[in-house]
């Protein structure tokens, strides 16, 4: 039916297949550790700019009390 040299090659091709998505498993993962990376940072991130947005306002709230002006 089918050649003997096609047979040998069948086994080869599917070793290689799968020697293929290991290495795009190991790829996604790798990729999945950098987003959760720059999660992590960008949150670290917005939380200092909350903190200085806070301390911004405060001491702009203490400026204008100092001069009698209100804030809107």
């Amino acid at each position: 039916m089918w050649d003997e040299k096609y047979l040998k090659i069948i086994p080869a091709l599917l070793f290689l297949f799968c020697l293929l998505e290991i290495f795009e498993l190991v790829l996604i993962i790798e990729n999945l550790n950098k987003t959760e990376k720059l999660k992590n940072d960008l949150r670290n991130n917005l939380q200092v700019v909350e903190t200085i947005a806070e301390h911004l306002e405060s001491i702009q709230v203490e400026h204008f009390e100092d001069k009698k002006i209100k804030i809107k």
